[in-house]
């Protein structure tokens, strides 16, 4: 009876021993785990920073993209104006050269 007793004993103990065995590996893998889990905060973490930073340059160049749209505008608009400007100045010429040939044919009445 008392082999028994110890058979028993040495089974209880091993299967303790496994029991706590399997334990340490579980928290070795909990600890992998989180070890783990940390990395990819960090990493989402980065890319989340990274994201925001591309967010702040996509925005920036919108803004310029409105600036330029409206220089352009404003530089068709004074284009506009000047091809207005030059039609007028030419419409001038072309009167002051014809005063001027009038001119010219009154001298040259005069002297006849």
């Amino acid at each position: 009876a008392e082999a028994q007793l110890d058979t028993a004993k040495t089974e209880a103990n091993g299967n303790i021993e496994a029991k706590l065995l399997r334990i340490r590996v579980l928290e070795d893998q909990v600890i992998s785990m989180t070890d783990q889990l940390s990395s990819k905060e960090t990493e989402h973490a980065q890319i989340t920073e990274e994201l925001l930073k591309s967010n702040e340059a996509l925005n920036a160049s919108e803004k310029v993209v409105v600036e330029l749209r409206e220089a352009i505008h404003l530089i068709q608009s004074e284009k506009e104006q000047l091809q207005l400007q030059i039609v007028y100045n030419d419409q001038r010429v072309a009167r002051i050269e014809a005063q001027h040939s009038e001119a010219q044919e009154t001298v040259e009445n005069l002297k006849e």
